[in-house]
């Protein structure tokens, strides 16, 4: 017998510069079955919630305060691990995998972890800082196991390379293979 799995996701989101607000889409197929998600979230010390707009329903919750949306989550690895810190652990929301507050517990890893670079990787033209790291991703609701656990080179750009992710039973590795750098938007500051 075979188990076949195929799927693709495409996740386009905007987030205000403080790391406050979050509006997204998501662009999902699995096992060639389309799925169109949209949503969006706010955070702040106190709280936050979010709003996802599934093709039948809408979902709304609240999330616990300090919880980090996407991109202001890696911006918060980079600059513990920046600070010499050797372990994170925050709460983030996640809108691709469960479309739920996850905690990330996260830190330094050994190199030998990671897979092999490739010799052909783009990421090796950042020549910025990097971290090979690992980070587990817990449901905060429902705690227990890890759903699954992240293993990367982190870059102090935000850039991954030699990403393995495994949940149990499957593991999926995947490399930089190209890198564009876009040009740094100008957005006022207000």
């Amino acid at each position: 017998a075979m188990l076949r799995y195929s799927t693709e996701s495409r996740l386009r989101g905007e987030e205000t510069v403080g790391g406050t607000a979050f509006a997204y889409e998501l662009e999902r197929r699995v096992n060639n079955h389309p799925e169109r998600i949209s949503g969006k979230a706010t955070s702040s010390k106190v709280g936050g919630t979010a709003e996802i707009r599934l093709p039948a329903r809408t979902i709304d919750f609240a999330m616990p305060g300090g919880t980090a949306l996407p991109v202001a989550a890696i911006a918060q690895a980079i600059d513990r691990l920046k600070a010499g810190q050797t372990a994170f652990s925050f709460p983030i929301f996640d809108p691709e995998v469960t479309s739920d507050v996850m905690t990330v517990d996260g830190g330094i890893a050994t190199p030998e972890l990671l897979r092999p670079p490739r010799a052909d990787s783009p990421a090796a033209a950042l020549n910025t800082q990097a971290w090979p790291i690992t980070v587990a991703f817990t449901r905060t609701r429902f705690g227990g196991r890890p759903l699954f656990t992240l293993s990367t080179l982190l870059y102090d750009s935000g850039v991954m390379d030699r990403i393995s992710v495994s949940a149990g039973l499957v593991t999926a590795g995947a490399d930089l293979t190209t890198l564009v750098m876009e040009p740094r938007p100008d957005c006022p500051l207000s």
